[in-house]
Order: C-alpha cells, then sequence, then structure tokens
C-alpha cells in the first residue's frame, strides 16, 4: 500500500492506546489528540483498550466520546501484549499507531508518522520520545538511562534502521496491517503485567521485523512526551526493576541465542560482558562518577539476576521441581 506523499488521498488509521489504571494521565493524554491536526481526507479511529482497569477509566475515557474518533474496548486477561493483540484483531486501519496512556503526543505526529512512512518506503517506523518529568531529573540520571525509561533520540535524520540499535519503544511508533500478518502476534509471556510493569513485547516486535529483513525507519519528527513519575526518579525502584526483569532476561537469552555456546543455559558471551562490568564499576567508584557508578550498577544486578536464573533452573533439571519452591527471589 502506498501512502500519498501529499496526505490528500483517503487512507484509514487507527491510533491505539492500551490502558490499565493510570486514569488521571489517561485524561491527559487524550487532551492532547484534541489539538491534532488531521488531514481533511484522513479516515481514523482512536481505539483505546481497557485491560481490566479498576479505577475510573472507562469514565475518562467517555468524556472524551463526543470530541474524538473514539472506540473503547475491554480485554479481561492481564498483560498488555493480551491488550494489543486484541487491538490488532479490532482495529479497522490499514495503518496502526501507538502511543501510552501516560504519553502525550506532538500536534503534528499523525502526519509525521504518514510522511515518514512515504519518505522512507517503510514497513515500521518509530519516533522520537522526550522526558516529561514529573519532578527535577535526578542526579544519577544520564544518556545512558534513557533506554530504561523508554526515552528515545537517534538525532535530527530521518534514516532507514539496522538491526543494531534499530528498535524503538511501543510509546512510539507504528506500521502497516501487513506487518503484523508476518511478525504478530504480541508474545503473551513478555510485556507488561499487573505484577510486573516492565516491558519486552515490543523489542521482540522489532527484532522479529529485522530478522525478516522489514523496512525499519526512524523519524525525529514524530514525537512523543513519556511521563516520567517520581517512584521512577528512585533508585530503589530501579534496583527492584533490574532483578524482577532478569527473570524474562534470562528467558530471552535462552531462546535468542540458543545453539552458541553457553554456561548454564546462558550464553557465554554475555558472561563474558557481565564480568568485565565490576572493574568498570570499581574505577566509577573510586573516580566518583556517580552517574557512571549507578548505571553499571543496575547492569550488575541485571547480570547478577541472570545467573541466580539460570543456576536454579540447572538445579530444576538435575534434582526436580521441588528446589524451585525452597529458591525462590
Amino acid at each position: 500500500m502506498k501512502i500519498p506523499t501529499t496526505i490528500q488521498e483517503t487512507i484509514a488509521v487507527s491510533v491505539i492506546i492500551c490502558t490499565w489504571n493510570r486514569a488521571t494521565l489517561l485524561r491527559k493524554t487524550l487532551n492532547q489528540f484534541k489539538a491534532l491536526e488531521i488531514p481533511d481526507r484522513l479516515s481514523w479511529e482512536l481505539l483505546l483498550v481497557d485491560n481490566a482497569s479498576t479505577d475510573n477509566t472507562l469514565a475518562v475515557a467517555e468524556e472524551f466520546a463526543d470530541v474524538l474518533p473514539l472506540r473503547i474496548v475491554q480485554e479481561l486477561r492481564p498483560g498488555k501484549s493480551y491488550a494489543a493483540n486484541k487491538a490488532v484483531e479490532l482495529s479497522r486501519g490499514e495503518i496502526l499507531l501507538w502511543t501510552d496512556d501516560d504519553a502525550l503526543v506532538d500536534g503534528k505526529w499523525i502526519v509525521s508518522f504518514l510522511k515518514a512512512f512515504e519518505r522512507l518506503q517503510a514497513d515500521i517506523v518509530y519516533g522520537k520520545v522526550e522526558p516529561w518529568w514529573e519532578t527535577e531529573p535526578p542526579a544519577w540520571y544520564s544518556n545512558e538511562f534513557a533506554s530504561r525509561l523508554a526515552l528515545l533520540d537517534h538525532g535530527p535524520n530521518e534514516m532507514l534502521m539496522n538491526s543494531q540499535g534499530g528498535s524503538g519503544y511501543g510509546v512510539n511508533y507504528g506500521f502497516r496491517r501487513n506487518v503484523f500478518e508476518k511478525i504478530g502476534p504480541f508474545r503473551v509471556d513478555f510485556g507488561p503485567t499487573k505484577k510486573q510493569g516492565f516491558g519486552g513485547e515490543d523489542t521482540l516486535f522489532f527484532e522479529a521485523a529485522h530478522e525478516r529483513k522489514l523496512k525499519v525507519g526512524y523519524s525525529p519528527f514524530i514525537l512523543v512526551r513519556h511521563f516520567i513519575p517520581i517512584e521512577r526518579c528512585n533508585k530503589t525502584y530501579h534496583r527492584r526493576r533490574a532483578w524482577i526483569s532478569s527473570e524474562q532476561y534470562f528467558r530471552y537469552l535462552m531462546e535468542r541465542y540458543q545453539g552458541l555456546p553457553s554456561i548454564l543455559r546462558i550464553p557465554r558471551f554475555y558472561i563474558r560482558i557481565g564480568l568485565a562490568l565490576i572493574p568498570t564499576f570499581l574505577i566509577a567508584l573510586l573516580s566518583f562518577d556517580s552517574k557512571k557508578r549507578f548505571f553499571t550498577e543496575i547492569q550488575l544486578i541485571m547480570f547478577v539476576g541472570v545467573l541466580f536464573r539460570g543456576i536454579r533452573n540447572f538445579c530444576v533439571e538435575c534434582f526436580g521441581s521441588g528446589v524451585q519452591q525452597q529458591v525462590k527471589i
């Protein structure tokens, strides 16, 4: 499907937001859509998937029913991947654009997406993500930490991306419907859930796109601001997140690099990378580089967590599932 450069021909676009218990932020997100620049002949819908919220999410959404082309659907199975798969199933657009319930889109967000699809002739396009801080950025924050907050900036130029660094985030990307037919569905064993608010389903989607040689593009003109709450400016939050998410990362490493030399089902290259973090951390510690020290500490926690999962997995395989009940996180 060719997207017109002038965006004057009729084309169907579905904007998708999956939400869970963020009514206050959702109101701000939806309010921003009222200011969107929409081409005259563009056919679009805003599809909101409520993932079994227990707050007043539905009431907030209904406030916008008369001012936005809003459709509200529900997915009762907990987990963003379930909600995202439901969204694709029920969406009507030829182009599916995604953002989150804690993001503010730029006024030219849809227009910039359509132009980028045309200029790059891409199958998937993702954009720039700037922070929307609830408080002042913490002293330990650095650009190295941006990816852990789903922030992204590849510079001022539009371009096609390769598999090295060519992955966006669910807060700001879009794809042609036929891409999902080639790659989908989103894996429900990855991604945010009620018990774990950490992602991964979007990264796997981009990896699958690169493996299938699809064209993945980046545009700095497709801009959103992503909310960074106070609790994410806390070191304890990131330490806990690194430890918990190491569970999924261990499974990812096992699957992604099976066949490569490994120890405890962990690829040896990752173990080398993890061990190299120790002198890096010590140097940062001795040089009083607080930003580098904390970033390296988080990487070390993730590494130790992966090792722990590898050891636990080995014990279960050797001695039975009873070991898993005795060895818990």
